[in-house]
């Protein structure tokens, strides 16, 4: 199994969430939004999946 976790690499979720699965020894793809951001698709896949409000970051 491989994750795939797009996020920022200086967040500390994203940090968390890459240790996670460190951890648990389960594959991760990372996709830094800083080098490459999400495409149109992609961000409509996520809005299907978690609503356009779980898209936002409020923090």
């Amino acid at each position: 199994m491989e994750v795939q976790i797009f996020g920022i690499r200086k967040s500390a979720d994203t940090r968390a969430a890459l240790r996670f699965f460190a951890e648990r020894r389960i594959r991760t793809h990372f996709v830094d939004l800083n080098e490459r951001a999400a495409s149109l698709g992609e961000l409509r896949r996520f809005a299907q999946k978690v609503g356009v409000q779980g898209l936002i970051d409020r923090d």
